[in-house]
């Protein structure tokens, strides 16, 4: 079985992450189409990954899409595997000049889809043969739009040895001495308002009212890295708050952290909470999307509304009692063996059967 994936994003996610686990996890022969000098396309080229790669991420670029039919016909994929929005918009639009294989989509968030005529058109276009939703409150949003039955939950997993064998506690004091002997918070994720890193800095704010001794990590890169900073000298946290930029190590940082923060305003199953579970690190999290079929309050995270306050709260809880945190993150390592990426790959092989037998 051959199957070309499709990526159209720069950054480096838990989608990206997964994505690459399915390509060398999977007993397929598969290629990556992804944009030149993204983080998936240094991954390929280090990794010796078969890619093909293209300079622009708009999928309404025509340079783009006439490659990308090359590609089609020089790789002759059985089925193509549409992994983001971007690459969803490119899938629909080359069917306007080829006659390709059947379409698999994944959708990784929860918000709700666009009502548009074009989104109705994307979602529904019948090449699309199935669509991954990766948790399901993923697969309720967009059952408000497609038929149920092209619709199915494939959980994001984990490869769980082998986050066992990045995890390094000293892995961020080492980086910053500065945090040797202090408590140490972090967020993890793209500096973008989908992740709302200003709530975090309000958060932390509050938390180093009453826990003075407490140093704040934002790992990642994006867009609003200098308002971000700018937020930071606001609240007076410039000496305990350290932006480290993308890392690739991001699993032995957050092995490194005494409490992970999530403050997303929509996700499907976010991979860091699953990292953070297998690393033993504790986790705090508003409510949204699909993290509350990963974290059930007080057992394997705690849950809080959008309020900072809230949020301060309950990290200052969890900080300051020791029996708890070592309750909820002996859970929470149990729970993350059900999302195993094998798991997932299987699922997604198993998917693919049934598409190709039905087409």
């Amino acid at each position: 079985m051959k199957v070309l994936h499709v990526n159209l994003e720069t950054h480096w996610g838990g989608g990206e992450k997964q994505l690459i686990q399915l390509i060398e996890g999977a007993s397929t022969e598969s290629r990556l189409f992804c944009v030149r000098n993204s983080k998936l396309h240094q991954y390929c080229k280090d990794n010796h990954l078969n890619h093909y790669c293209v300079a622009s991420s708009s999928p309404y670029n025509l340079q783009l899409v006439f490659k990308f039919i090359r590609v089609c016909n020089q790789f002759k994929p059985d089925i193509i595997h549409l992994h983001t929005s971007r690459a969803h918009t490119l899938g629909v639009i080359v069917q306007l000049f080829l006659k390709i294989p059947p379409l698999v989509v994944t959708r990784r968030m929860s918000s709700p889809l666009k009502t548009n005529s074009f989104s109705r058109y994307k979602y529904n276009h019948p090449s699309i043969k199935k669509i991954i939703c990766v948790s399901e409150a993923v697969r309720t949003a967009v059952s408000k739009l497609v038929d149920e039955n092209k619709l199915t939950t494939i959980y994001g997993g984990v490869n769980i040895s082998q986050t066992e064998e990045k995890i390094d506690r000293d892995f961020l004091t080492t980086r910053y001495p500065q945090l040797v002997g202090k408590r140490v918070i972090g967020f993890v994720g793209s500096l973008t308002d989908v992740k709302d890193p200003s709530l975090f800095i309000q958060a932390a704010a509050k938390i180093s009212q009453t826990l003075p001794d407490t140093e704040f990590l934002m790992i990642g890169a994006g867009n609003l890295k200098d308002d971000l900073m700018s937020q930071v000298h606001q609240q007076n946290l410039a000496e305990v708050f350290h932006f480290t930029g993308f890392l690739k190590e991001s699993v032995a940082a957050i092995s490194s952290l005494d409490l992970l923060m999530i403050t997303s305003r929509n996700e499907g199953i976010p991979n860091v909470i699953l990292e953070a579970f297998v690393t033993r690190t504790p986790v705090v999290s508003v409510d949204v999307g699909g993290i509350p079929e990963l974290i059930q309050h007080n057992d394997t995270g705690k849950f809080s509304s959008r309020e900072s306050a809230e949020l301060a709260k309950q990290a200052i809880e969890l900080l300051k009692d020791f029996n708890l945190s070592k309750r909820l993150t002996e859970n929470a390592y149990h729970k993350a063996q059900k999302f195993s990426y094998q798991i997932g790959i299987d699922q997604t092989i198993m998917l693919y059967e049934e598409v190709l037998s039905k087409n």
